[in-house]
């Protein structure tokens, strides 16, 4: 017979939370010297980015078995040219962290067009790692060097499914 949880159960559940948190917090205290370079690092270079015109989030990512913090951000803005303006500031604050790009992406929908730029900077005696991404939601505008174009159309075939049971009705 299938039970749900026992108590027993979710006080393990609850202590391995706990002893989880406990490995974390070490790693951060172990590497906090770094963490603190590092994140030093990207305050300065993201004040040079037009706050107004970019939004910013910055997280840790943590490997407890190996003890080390690296960071992770993403810097989203809205521009209607990737050559021009706010994209290569950006971009060339990324380069001036001595951060290595490593590919850029296109997505778009009927309704949005973004281009994401990747960047990372390896972890050394001093900094952390860092993993950045600069993502651009690209804005039409009649001034503006980049649009979305349509280059044609695609029909896919998407089956369709239904219940179907023998015998009565539930």
């Amino acid at each position: 017979m299938k039970t749900t949880k026992s108590i027993d159960d979710i006080k393990r559940d609850a202590q391995d939370y706990v002893d989880y948190s406990k490995k974390r917090i070490a790693a951060v205290r172990k590497n906090a010297k770094k963490l603190t370079a590092t994140l030093d690092l990207l305050n300065r270079r993201i004040a040079l980015i037009d706050e107004e015109r970019a939004s910013i989030a910055v997280w840790h990512d943590c490997d407890i078995y190996a003890g080390t913090v690296g960071i992770q951000a993403e810097i989203r803005v809205k521009a209607d040219s990737l050559i021009e303006g706010i994209v290569p500031q950006c971009l060339k604050a990324m380069l001036d962290m001595e951060c290595d790009p490593t590919g850029s992406k296109d997505s778009t929908t009927s309704v949005s067009a973004n281009r994401t730029y990747s960047f990372e900077r390896a972890e050394s005696e001093h900094f952390t790692k860092i993993g950045i991404r600069v993502v651009v939601d690209i804005e039409e505008s009649l001034f503006g060097t980049c649009k979305k174009i349509q280059i044609g159309t695609e029909v896919l075939e998407v089956p369709k499914y239904k219940i179907e049971c023998q015998g009565e009705t539930v």
